[in-house]
């Protein structure tokens, strides 16, 4: 469920709604990770305080903050895994194919696929958070063939996809001195994807 709110945040700006449901969900204020360095401490106590205090006034900033990294026509970050990782920095380049291949195997197609790519941070974020969620529910059943098969899956496609470029794009959003809320969703995406990763090397072994 963190992965799913996270991606949700990088998947368009946010909306009132969605950030009414953050707030009454409490999710930053029962975060399920301790956070290993003072830098993703500071990242979740802002976020804490932001939502403790939330009301539809308060979404100005993060939504201006969307607009201005990743829409802006000057210096956005770009949110597609094939601008980050191929040489001639294309959208709908090889590793999108992949990570198309990726998500048929569990009977999903990407929204808008045949204008937008599939390789968009939101999407793998949650798609990684999909996987880990059918593990979760196969252990709670004892079934544990399927949850190593689901854990192979999840590792696989982390490595393959995420831990490629996630790090540079999240570290390039927290360097965006303008953007505190992005920037603290960032850190916390960062650290929450480097938990995910040792966990699955560990139930791999």
């Amino acid at each position: 469920m963190t992965l799913n709110f996270l991606a949700r945040l990088f998947l368009e700006a946010p909306d009132h709604a969605f950030m009414v449901q953050i707030k009454d969900a409490h999710v930053f204020d029962q975060w399920p990770l301790t956070p290993r360095t003072k830098e993703d401490a500071d990242a979740l106590e802002f976020l804490r305080t932001y939502f403790e205090g939330y009301a539809e006034t308060s979404l100005a900033e993060p939504a201006s903050e969307y607009m201005e990294l990743f829409i802006g026509p000057a210096n956005a970050i770009p949110l597609w895994e094939s601008v980050w990782i191929t040489k001639d920095r294309l959208l709908f380049d090889g590793p999108m194919f992949d990570v198309r291949e990726q998500y048929a195997r569990y009977g999903l197609v990407a929204p808008n696929s045949e204008h937008e790519p599939d390789d968009h941070i939101g999407l793998e974020v949650s798609f990684l958070g999909g996987i880990l969620g059918c593990m979760a529910d196969t252990i709670e059943n004892n079934d544990n063939k399927s949850a190593r098969e689901h854990g192979a899956a999840a590792l696989n496609f982390l490595n393959a996809h995420l831990a490629l470029w996630a790090p540079q794009f999240l570290h390039a959003v927290a360097d965006r001195a303008e953007a505190p809320f992005y920037g603290a969703v960032a850190l916390l995406c960062d650290a929450t994807l480097n938990h995910a990763g040792k966990l699955l090397q560990d139930t791999q072994a």
